[in-house]
């Protein structure tokens, strides 16, 4: 594919993804035609499997929303405690975490219903059965359908498989009983079960537990079957929240996949530190790429925002600037097109701070265009010098960009980062470049997997928690005795 054709159909893909997002339901049969396109040359294109995921996660999303506002309108039409329902649901519905939404499921099912207990039966698709989860997350046990159980989980699958609620009154408590709260006290218990349905069918059920109190009646199976209702819809949220950070981690892996490079007469030593929650998978890439006559194409980029959005831009970003750099490697020139192929289809908040430069392995010259990204800096026998900035962010306005060259000796080495590193911050301080510059200055004779190794065990130490924005660390360092 030439260079329009890449820039049209990334163009193509981020309007369709943008409008999609917004609501617009033609865009996701856009998608749908990009990938089916796409993955009949090749099932594993990543533009084709990036358009096709995101079109099923937007259907997903939105299927849900409407089954969650269908159940709400069923209890008001219901009456009853209208508003503490309405609470309870929207407390469920806000969570996308599943250990988080377990928790919250438990302590606003107990509270609302005068429960001691509540556990949840949802599907297992991993083996086909179901998978018990009570007090506190901890896991019952994973059953296949039927089993040999005791008679409240029984009761708790069998609404599960049947979707039909289960009532059961005045079962002895006894030390068999597979739920450790009711195992340990005396008296009797009184179960209640009813099915977790969505427009799909049923996805588990939710059972709650009194231990020598009154028994369930029909008001409260009325009450947890709307409960069951916003449960059902956030457990989906959740597993479409776990498929999108899934996606997010593939795409964040393919584009940073290869943690190696190699250039002749330089090392070259990288690495990648994750933030490791959906909510924070970030924009930041490296790349370098081998143009075939000696010359390498280098880029250190950020993308804004976080999450699904920021993997799919990456993406983008990184596959127009591949594109373009192996058809004009010019920085100047590769930055202006690249700035005029994304702003017209990236959403107005995001942009893309990028550095883009050219080394010739030969001539050890390395010309480069900076978009506004945290300034690289030279390591040398006398310090760090600082390159500088030839134009904005990609994305936010027209801009021209320009060049600048520098020249490498024996032993320099380019320091390129993400704000990750040198925003991280403890108490109110920053972690800032100077640390960074003095940690490389002070192990510049060492290998360069070693420094970046004691960049990140120190800005682990700094932080002393795990990092809150992912951070992107690439080293190059011309060999001694090299110059032609």
């Amino acid at each position: 594919m030439n260079i329009d054709g890449i820039d049209n159909l990334v163009s193509e893909l981020a309007q369709a993804v943008r409008s999609a997002m917004d609501g617009d339901v033609s865009a996701v049969d856009r998608l749908r035609d990009i990938a089916e396109c796409r993955l009949k040359v090749d099932s594993g294109d990543p533009l084709g499997v990036l358009a096709d995921s995101v079109a099923k996660l937007i259907l997903l999303h939105r299927k849900n929303a409407q089954f969650a506002c269908n159940n709400l309108e069923d209890a008001a039409s219901q009456g009853g405690d209208l508003a503490s329902l309405y609470e309870v649901a929207h407390a469920i519905t806000s969570r996308l975490d599943f250990e988080e939404l377990v928790l919250l499921l438990e302590e606003k099912t107990n509270a609302f219903l005068d429960a001691d207990v509540c556990v949840i039966a949802v599907k297992d698709e991993s083996f086909g059965g179901m998978k018990v989860i009570g007090p506190g997350l901890q896991m019952i046990r994973r059953n296949q359908i039927p089993d040999h159980l005791d008679k409240c989980e029984h009761a708790a699958l069998m609404a599960a498989s049947v979707g039909r609620p289960q009532f059961l009154s005045n079962i002895p408590n006894t030390r068999k009983c597979r739920f450790s709260r009711i195992a340990a006290s005396e008296g009797v218990h009184h179960a209640l079960s009813v099915p977790m349905h969505t427009q799909d069918g049923l996805v588990g059920a939710i059972s709650v537990f009194r231990l020598n109190k009154h028994p369930f009646d029909y008001e409260d199976e009325r009450r947890l079957s709307i409960i069951a209702g916003a449960a059902a819809v956030a457990l989906e949220n959740a597993e479409a929240y776990r498929r999108e950070r899934e996606i997010a981690e593939k795409l964040q892996n393919a584009i940073l996949s290869k943690r190696t490079f190699s250039m002749p007469g330089f090392d070259v030593g990288c690495d990648y530190l994750s933030a490791g929650t959906l909510s924070k998978v970030g924009g930041d890439f490296y790349d370098i790429v081998d143009r075939g006559d000696g010359t390498f194409g280098i880029v250190m980029a950020d993308i804004s925002g976080k999450g699904l959005d920021a993997a799919v831009h990456t993406a983008m970003v990184r596959f127009t600037l591949r594109g373009l750099m192996l058809a004009d490697p010019d920085p100047r020139r590769v930055l202006n097109r690249l700035n005029l192929a994304v702003r017209p289809v990236f959403p107005d908040h995001v942009f893309v701070t990028v550095f883009y430069g050219v080394l010739d392995t030969r001539s050890r010259v390395l010309v480069y265009a900076n978009a506004g990204h945290d300034q690289p800096f030279m390591v040398n026998s006398s310090g760090c010098v600082d390159f500088d900035v030839t134009g904005r962010a990609i994305g936010a306005l027209a801009d021209y960009y320009e060049s600048h060259q520098v020249s490498f000796s024996d032993g320099d080495i380019l320091v390129l980062f993400t704000d990750g590193i040198t925003e991280a911050r403890r108490d109110g301080e920053f972690f800032g470049r100077e640390r960074l510059c003095k940690i490389v200055f002070e192990k510049r004779m060492s290998d360069v997997d070693e420094i970046i190794r004691g960049v990140f065990s120190e800005l682990k130490d700094f932080m002393g928690s795990v990092p809150t924005d992912d951070a992107g660390l690439l080293l190059i360092r011309a060999n001694f005795g090299q110059t032609d």
